[in-house]
């Protein structure tokens, strides 16, 4: 089969006609430069003297697939096709505009698009479903870089600072997949990380958030779905999925009527903000239908329309009025287990829409008929819905400028319909795999009446670009020889990767030594007392020093700490950096190695003065990019190691990700965000062998007429 890629195009030069792309099935090659382009950065082209490799151009996320895609301002492709296979080009209406025009007009705010954040559960039983076999011959995804599961929560936090918590978006739209295996631990983790946003949300479930590695739901994968979630509560069907997100969304403070109706109808209702009234036009969310099948899980639904021209804010102008119709395409006959006959048609494979759901939508698209613009959006593409469910999304993009989905993890845009006439898809990337990304879509409108949308992709850089940030080729960053490399895991090889128990057990040193980095270069604060004076005579010395019970009633000579922990108990030499009351004098902390020196923030004339051992601009301080020789974790951490009992790690490792996630822990916030941040974004880039940062791209598009918007 040859492989094809419709000619890519760079859109932020010139205004094209997309209906003048070729349709031919050709190997991508970058257009020509504009004349006007002026200053191009040279990044955004393919390294000099490396040839423009042609991506793969099916839809399933492989790693290594990314290499050279991010340099692409705009790619639009069809699927791979043979040499007698034509694609559809864009209706000629449809143009892709240099920068927003100058003569139109917003006419909403903001709206947040993420997807495929893949919260996972890290501390559950092993099963095959997490083997380097597994890994490397089904799914790429199956085992993530551990400091990526570890810290990748990171990346969708700076997207929700970036946008909702600095107030530059009016809501946010999760196209699914927020967790990864669907057990209560991920979810909860998901859900607080939302409401800790104080956004306003919503989210059409993905595969991920329903079914067991994202494909599975039936009685022959009960077992391991269990494993996986073990300790972590238990496994999330698609009724219970929509059971705790119907839950989630009435608690948002607007939608404070829908609790009224899940108390009246739990498993079977419809909820409407109130047609005319004012307060429903402050509303961002406006319809919601579901229903739970208990029986048969996976045929459970829930579709959501959304008012994507709200503002928190009332306007002073009219608002565009353009729906949002949140489609839920992982909606099944029947669940889908482990066998080979029905793998095609598992979660991960295949989206489905049952025609219960479909009259709902149907019913929504013929109320806005000439009223209002609809926009579905979906997790599955439209290339991976069953045929019958595609018709559904046929029928709307009648008279729909685009339709949004996520699920690929790539980001791109692809074209359907018929020739000449095609309709345009915008497929979101990840969140969580390389390159991070998310739009904010917006719309404005031209004198002549015509709709322009602006779909902003961004990378999680936080407002001082951070990402560009992050020290290279320093102590933070692990190297392949070190015991917490990001890829480490992929070491096992001949019959060792089919040993789940071993991978775990990789997996799990891996997280502890990365751990161990963390608490050696991000400074922590002192340690809370776990006894007092007053409940001293509970130890069984009858001695409390330093907040621990202690073997004797002080510790004698500098910096001796009966806290130090794996030797909580016994007076050793306290981390660097430990400030001990009485120890060493005001101003001082400990090195290390018993001795007492100047203390972080303390001039200095020389680094041998210093407890941290560096003396950075005449101040004591550990700088960025560099780590103390050991932390008060380091014993705790070896010994686990060192064990062969995989209950013995994860106990460590929970309570190690513990502290690990709460900023109080450490001394310096920003630079322990700034850790946790830059980890998350080198695992991503090792999982996929990427060497360069995604590109922030502002794209506007002329979109085509509809009844709507006449």
């Amino acid at each position: 089969m040859q492989a094809a890629l419709t000619r890519g195009i760079e859109q932020a030069f010139h205004t094209y006609s997309l209906a003048d792309f070729s349709t031919e099935c050709q190997p991508f090659r970058p257009v020509a430069l504009a004349k006007n382009r002026g200053k191009q950065r040279e990044d955004d082209a393919a390294p000099k003297g490396e040839p423009m490799k042609t991506p793969d151009c099916g839809l399933e996320r492989r790693r290594g697939n990314f290499s050279r895609m991010i340099s692409l301002e705009v790619l639009l492709m069809a699927s791979c096709c043979g040499a007698s296979q034509t694609h559809p080009s864009l209706a000629s209406t449809y143009e892709i505009l240099y920068g927003q025009p100058v003569d139109a007009d917003p006419t909403t705010g903001g709206i947040v698009l993420i997807a495929d954040s893949h919260y996972h559960y890290l501390l559950g039983k092993p099963t095959f479903f997490q083997t380097r076999f597994t890994d490397a011959k089904f799914s790429s995804s199956a085992i993530r870089s551990p400091q990526l599961d570890l810290f990748g929560e990171d990346l969708l936090q700076e997207a929700l600072d970036s946008e909702i918590v600095s107030g530059h978006a009016e809501a946010l739209i999760h196209l699914g997949d927020g967790l990864d295996f669907a057990c209560d631990a991920e979810w909860a983790h998901f859900l607080a990380q939302m409401s800790a946003s104080n956004a306003i949300w919503v989210m059409t479930p993905g595969n991920h958030d329903a079914f067991f590695f994202g494909n599975f739901d039936a009685e022959n994968t009960a077992d391991d779905w269990k494993a996986s979630c073990a300790n972590g509560g238990e496994p999330i069907r698609k009724d219970r999925f929509i059971e705790l997100y119907l839950q989630a969304l009435a608690n948002q403070p607007k939608n404070i009527s829908l609790r009224a109706a899940l108390s009246v109808k739990h498993d079977n209702g419809v909820w409407h903000c109130g047609p005319g009234s004012s307060p429903c036009q402050d509303m961002f969310l406006q319809d919601v239908v579901w229903q739970l099948d208990h029986s048969q899980p996976s045929r459970s639904f829930i579709a959501q329309r959304v008012n994507l021209g709200y503002s928190r804010v009332r306007p002073t102008r009219p608002m565009a009025s353009i729906d949002g119709i949140l489609i839920d395409t992982s909606q099944y006959e029947r669940g889908v287990g482990l066998e080979l006959a029905a793998l095609e048609k598992a979660a991960g494979k295949m989206g489905q829409i049952l025609d219960d759901q479909r009259k709902v939508v149907d019913g929504w698209v013929k109320d806005a008929k000439d009223k209002r613009t609809v926009i579905p959006m979906g997790h599955h593409p439209y290339g991976e819905l069953e045929e019958h469910s595609r018709g559904l999304v046929d029928a709307i993009m009648t008279n729909s400028p685009f339709y949004v989905s996520a699920h690929t993890h790539d980001g791109r845009y692809l074209v359907h319909g018929k020739t000449n006439a095609g309709w345009m898809e915008l497929n979101l990337g990840s969140i969580l795999d390389w390159p991070p990304n998310y739009r904010v879509l917006s719309f404005f409108q031209r004198p002549d009446g015509r709709a322009v949308a602006r779909a902003w992709y961004l990378a999680p850089e936080g407002p001082n670009q951070r990402a560009l940030k992050c020290p290279v080729g320093n102590q933070w960053e692990a190297k392949p020889t070190d015991s917490d490399f990001f890829v480490s895991y992929t070491t096992l090889s001949g019959l060792a990767a089919f040993d789940y128990a071993k991978t775990q057990r990789l997996i799990f040193d891996v997280l502890l030594s990365a751990l161990g980095r963390m608490f050696r270069c991000v400074p922590e604060a002192g340690s809370s007392a776990r006894c007092t004076a007053a409940t001293a005579s509970t130890c069984a010395s009858g001695f409390c020093v330093e907040g621990v019970c202690c073997s004797t009633a002080s510790c004698s000579g500098p910096c001796q700490s009966c806290a130090v922990a794996g030797h909580e108990g016994t007076c050793t030499s306290a981390a660097a950096g430990t400030e001990i009351l009485g120890s060493c004098a005001d101003g001082q902390a400990c090195d290390g190695s018993g001795v007492c020196k100047s203390k972080n923030g303390v001039t200095c004339s020389s680094a041998s003065v210093c407890a941290s051992g560096f003396c950075v601009n005449g101040v004591c301080a550990l700088p960025e990019g560099q780590c103390a020789k050991n932390s008060r974790q380091d014993a705790a951490i070896e010994a686990a190691r060192a064990q062969n009992d995989l209950d013995v790690k994860a106990k460590l490792i929970r309570e190690l990700m513990a502290l690990a996630a709460d900023p109080n822990h450490f001394q310096q916030k920003n630079l322990w965000s700034q850790y946790r941040f830059c980890q998350a974004q080198w695992a991503s880039h090792y999982e996929h062998e990427e060497s360069r940062l995604p590109a922030v791209r502002d794209e506007y598009f002329l979109l085509p007429e509809t009844r709507a918007s006449r």
